[in-house]
């Protein structure tokens, strides 16, 4: 990646728009909410920051 050049894991607004139809739309339950869902767009750039960088699904952590 070059100097000024954008991450290719950034989700534009074009390829998000044409995304967003495919993703599923969870609502929220109302007695038991649990944690606040984080938005899809930043779900889907920090799954291609991991393909990108090759980073193993399991890490240690799971060990």
């Amino acid at each position: 990646m070059r100097k000024g050049e954008q991450p290719p894991w950034i989700v534009l607004d074009g390829l998000r728009q044409r995304i967003e139809p495919l993703l599923p739309t969870i609502g929220r339950r109302y007695r038991n909410p649990g944690r606040k869902r984080i938005d899809g767009r930043e779900a889907l750039c920090w799954i291609l920051f991991v393909l990108y960088i090759a980073v193993p699904w399991k890490s240690s952590v799971m060990r």
